[in-house]
C-alpha cells in the first residue's frame, strides 16, 4: 500500500499485526509549514535515552544499545528538519544536535533508521486504523517467525525512487517550502531478536551526511526507548 502525495499528511502511525493482534511501533509527524519529519518511538517501558555519536558507515543499520545520553520519561521524538537540523526534543529541550544535508538535496539515499530489539514485547494498539485523512495508520503484517526488525528510511527530492529500490512504504510531502514534492519511502528489514524474551527496546537513528565515505566516521543522533 502507497500513500498518495498530501498536502494535509499530519501523522503517520506505523503498527504491525501479528497472530491476528494489532501492535505500536512507532510514529511519524509531519508540519503544514514545512517537510521537516519527526520520529517518536513507543517504548513500553516509557524510559528514553537521547544524544550524538559517531559510528561508521558499513554500521549505521546495526543495533545501538545505548542506555547513556540525556535521559526522559516523557515521549520525546527525533526532529529530522528540512533544513538539516536533526536533533532530539526532550523535556522541552534539544539533544544532541548535529547537522546533515537538507532534505531537498536527498536523492534517494538512505535518511534514518527505525530499530526493534524484539517484537514479542511490544504493547497492544487497539485504536482505530484509517488510510486517508491527515492522521494515517499503516500495518505490516509480521509471521510468528519474524522476532525483531527495522525500518530503513530513505528520501528523494526529484522522483519517487530510493537506493534500494523499491519500498514497502512510500508517501510523498507537498510543502510550500519546496519547489518538488518530496518522496519519503520506508523498507521493513527482518533481523534476528536482539533482546531477551519478553523485553524490548527501539531505537532511532538519523542526521548523517548521506555523502560520507566508507573511510570516514558518520555523525548522528540517537533516541533510545525501553
Amino acid at each position: 500500500m502507497n500513500h498518495p502525495s498530501t498536502s494535509d499528511l499530519r501523522e503517520l502511525r506505523l503498527l504491525a499485526e501479528r497472530s491476528g493482534s494489532l501492535f505500536q511501533l512507532c510514529k511519524l509527524i509531519f508540519t503544514r509549514r514545512d517537510a521537516s519529519i519527526y520520529l517518536v518511538p513507543y517504548a513500553k517501558g516509557k524510559r528514553y535515552f537521547c544524544g550524538s555519536s559517531e559510528i561508521a558507515e558499513h554500521e549505521v543499520t546495526s543495533f545501538l544499545n545505548v542506555t547513556n545520553g540525556a535521559e526522559s520519561d516523557l515521549e520525546p521524538k527525533l526532529s529530522i528538519h528540512q533544513t538539516g537540523q536533526v536533533h532530539v526534543q526532550a523535556k522541552g529541550t534539544t539533544v544532541g544536535m548535529v547537522k546533515s544535508p537538507p532534505l531537498n538535496t536527498f536523492r534517494g539515499q538512505h535518511l534514518g533508521t527505525v530499530c526493534f530489539d524484539n517484537f514479542d514485547a511490544l504493547e497492544p494498539y487497539d485504536g482505530p486504523v484509517r488510510n486517508t485523512g491527515a492522521e494515517r495508520e499503516f500495518v505490516f503484517t509480521l509471521t510468528d517467525e519474524i522476532h525483531s526488525g527495522r525500518f530503513a528510511i530513505y528520501a528523494n527530492a526529484t522522483r519517487a525512487g530510493f537506493d534500494r529500490g523499491d519500498c514497502l512504504l512510500t508517501f510523498t510531502l507537498v510543502r510550500p517550502t519546496l519547489t518538488t514534492p518530496l518522496f519519503v519511502g520506508i523498507h521493513p528489514i527482518a533481523q534476528p531478536a536482539l533482546g531477551e524474551r519478553g523485553l524490548s527496546g527501539v531505537t532511532v537513528i538519523a542526521g548523517w551526511d548521506p555523502s560520507t565515505t566508507k573511510n570516514e566516521k558518520l555523525r548522528y543522533v540517537y533516541l533510545r526507548g525501553t
